[in-house]
Formats: C-alpha cells, structure tokens, sequence
C-alpha cells in the first residue's frame, strides 16, 4: 500500500484542507452559497482607479480574498463571486479622489483604505464604501471584533448619528455634478454630510481621508468627541484633541 510522506501530508492536504474549511465557513459565518455579486460605489469624492478587493471574515480581520475589481471615474464598481453568502469586507486601496470642498485632486496611497463591512452578503448587494463606512468598520473593531451582530450595531450607530442613513445601502449624491434621474432625500443627505466632511477637511488644512481616519480613531472609544482612549486625536500630524497642540486643536471635537 502506497505510504504518504509526511512532507508531501504538511505541504498539500493540509493547507489545501485549510482553505476548504474558510471557504465553507466564510471565516465568520460564512458560507459557499450561490453566486454573489457586489457593486455600489467609493466616495471621498468620487474614488477613480483604485483596487477592490472583497474578503471573507476572520475574528477580527480580513479572511480569504473572495474577488477584486477596479472603480471607474465615478467611484463605482462592480465585484462577482462565484459563490458565497456571509459576511464580508469590501476594502478599496488607492486611487485618486477630487475634494468636493477645493477641487484639488487627491491621489491616495497604497497604505490609504477605506472599508465597508456588511454583515451577511448574499445574492445581489448594493455596498458602498464611504467615509461614514469606514468609521463604523473601525468601530465594529474596537467593539470585540467583526462577527455579524457588531458590524450591523456599527452601521446602524453611524447611521443613526448622521440623521438615520443607510450607510452601506445608501448611494450618496455627487453635489459636485448634475444628477440625472430623481434623487431620494437620504441620497442627498447622504451627499451633503460627505461634502461637509470634506468642508471640514479644508479648514483642518488636511485631505478628507486624513480627517476620516482621525473620526474613525475617535469613535473606536464610542464617542464623537476629539479624543480615544490614548487622548486627543490628531489630524493629519495635528492634535485635534481639546487641549494643546497646534491651530487644528480642538476642532475635530467642535466638528462632530
């Protein structure tokens, strides 16, 4: 009877054992499911070029990449797996963006992300990636971890401080073009409370994805309010916290 080497057990069942049991399992609650197909859009302002990668879920970090796509000149994008259903990480990694507030053309880096988590993804799903989504997934982290119930609690709370928005499902309104159809009042609040971010970027002297990692960080406590755990929250180099620092001090708290 042919034996196994024990080499040849430790380099290829195992590992492809390994990757059978995060596809069934979604890593967190995922499954193999029927096909599932993603789309929606990156706003900063519109995100153009950038990389879009959907992952699976592991505890508290990104499981196996699932599929990838590219966004077109309107941040939007398109991602289609063959199959599965759970939830998952739609992560978008550089590009370039205009500031609503300025014009200026921003060119993000390799290490610059924005995320948007959704807590069961099945079928058909509108997930856009937004600045309000990437507070909520730094929130959902900072809340014990990625598992379905604290990634819907993060939406939801980031929502319900925005006015009551779907963060995920919304698709918020370029006030910088001309719509073409009829825009619901959650599209162009959605849009507004984007470009007010933006806003508030310019008078921080800092990009709009410097000033959403700066709101992600200070929510991780709980709490809009300058400051986390390990005290004010810079901006951009800046202590945007309520006390010291330099001109940005204080302002992320009057902000939120």
């Amino acid at each position: 009877m042919h034996r196994w080497s024990e080499s040849i057990v430790a380099r290829h069942f195992f590992p492809a054992l390994l990757l059978v049991l995060i596809a069934a399992c979604g890593g967190n609650g995922g499954s193999s499911g029927g096909p599932l197909s993603l789309g929606g859009k990156a706003v900063l302002g519109p995100i153009s070029g950038a990389t879009v990668t959907v992952y699976s879920v592991a505890g508290s970090s990104e499981g196996i990449a699932l599929g990838s796509g590219v966004t077109g000149s309107d941040g939007s994008y398109s991602v289609e797996i063959a199959s599965y259903s759970g939830p998952v990480i739609v992560k978008v990694v550089g590009g370039s963006y205009t500031e609503e507030s300025s014009g200026t053309t921003v060119v993000l880096a390799s290490n610059d992300v924005l995320r948007c988590l959704v807590p069961n993804a099945s079928g058909s799903v509108t997930a856009n990636v937004t600045p309000l989504t990437e507070i909520a997934a730094a929130l959902a982290q900072a809340s014990g971890g990625l598992d379905r119930t604290n990634v819907a609690q993060a939406n939801n709370q980031v929502g319900a401080f925005f006015g009551g928005i779907d963060i995920v499902g919304e698709t918020p309104l370029d006030p910088t073009t001309a719509s073409t159809g009829s825009p619901t009042q959650p599209q162009i609040d959605y849009g507004l409370i984007l470009a007010g971010i933006s806003e508030m970027a310019e008078g921080l002297s800092v990009t709009s994805k410097k000033l959403t990692d700066a709101l992600a960080r200070d929510l991780s406590d709980g709490t809009f309010d300058g400051v986390d755990g390990g005290g004010a929250v810079p901006v951009g180099g800046g202590d945007a916290g309520r006390h010291g620092g330099d001109n940005r001090s204080g302002q992320l708290n009057r902000c939120v």
